[in-house]
């Protein structure tokens, strides 16, 4: 099914459509179709909600995973606890 309609178009555009619809061998109608699909869909699609990220207090230091405090307790190298004891403080 097809509608009939009549738009006006800016100079510019109406340039870019002509040569793309001669250089591709395309009527006119079918190149304009596919660019108004084309910029529909895209506009719905690159609208995105602004990234958050949520901050929080902690009284460990950053690196440190609290779910693995035992892994660094039961480390054999000392380095690594002495490490982990400066940190802490």
């Amino acid at each position: 099914m097809t509608t009939e309609v009549t738009i006006t178009l800016d100079e510019d555009v109406a340039s870019v459509l002509q040569e793309q619809a001669k250089a591709q061998r395309k009527p006119l109608r079918e190149l304009g179709n596919e660019a108004m699909r084309i910029g529909l869909t895209v506009g719905d699609a690159g609208v995105r909600p602004a990234f958050v990220i949520r901050t929080f207090s902690s009284e460990y230091q950053p690196g440190i995973d609290p779910d693995r405090l035992k892994d660094y307790l039961n480390d054999d190298d000392d380095e690594a606890y002495r490490r982990l004891q400066d940190d802490r403080s």
